[in-house]
């Protein structure tokens, strides 16, 4: 390879932005190298990559719809079936799945506690599937509205919202860590 080879292939990179011309600067680079077809290959890994991504979403977001209903055995298969090596910004999402998932007889205690009414346990279970990019914008209707316009029930005195969260904090600690800022602004909210 030439000096001017070289030197025409390093000015033309210069030239390029990253940004909006990746694809032409991988396949210069290949052909610069002499790799034959690898460009088209690394096109097509990342758009399977892309959309492997997308799948992956796709079905967190389904098995969060459905967390509640699936059977634990079935609940459990499913996280596990879930393959995030290659997106690991979605291992928070999926270790709250799995955590939650852990912890789901204690949620089926906590709904037979006889203070526990049925609002605020349905608000609570929904807020700990969520995912994490929509959190706040789940907690906050709880904490900046009435109840019976946020949720549409009956109104529950604030004294109840404090009960049951000194409940879930004394009796299901494992429960309180799930949503420990959340159920503190809650006791703060309710008074």
């Amino acid at each position: 390879m030439t000096k001017s080879q070289k030197t025409d292939y390093l000015r033309r990179m210069l030239q390029m932005n990253p940004l909006e011309q990746s694809t032409e600067i991988v396949a210069l680079r290949c052909q610069f190298l002499k790799v034959e077809n690898h460009s088209e290959n690394l096109i097509d890994d990342s758009s399977s990559l892309f959309d492997r991504k997308e799948q992956t979403i796709k079905n967190l977001e389904l098995l969060r719809k459905q967390f509640w209903v699936l059977k634990d055995e079935v609940l459990n298969q499913q996280i596990a079936d879930i393959d995030i090596k290659n997106f690991p910004d979605l291992a928070l999402a999926l270790n709250r799945l799995q955590t939650v998932a852990n912890h789901k007889d204690s949620f089926r205690r906590l709904k037979e506690h006889p203070e526990c009414f049925e609002s605020f346990y349905e608000q609570f279970c929904k807020l700990v599937v969520t995912s994490p990019g929509k959190l706040n914008e789940t907690r906050e209707p709880c904490l900046n509205t009435p109840p019976s316009e946020a949720w549409d029930f009956d109104y529950r005195d604030s004294s109840d919202y404090r009960k049951i969260v000194h409940i879930i904090e004394e009796d299901f600690p494992e429960l309180y860590r799930l949503e420990q800022a959340w159920l503190r602004k809650l006791l703060v909210a309710k008074k």
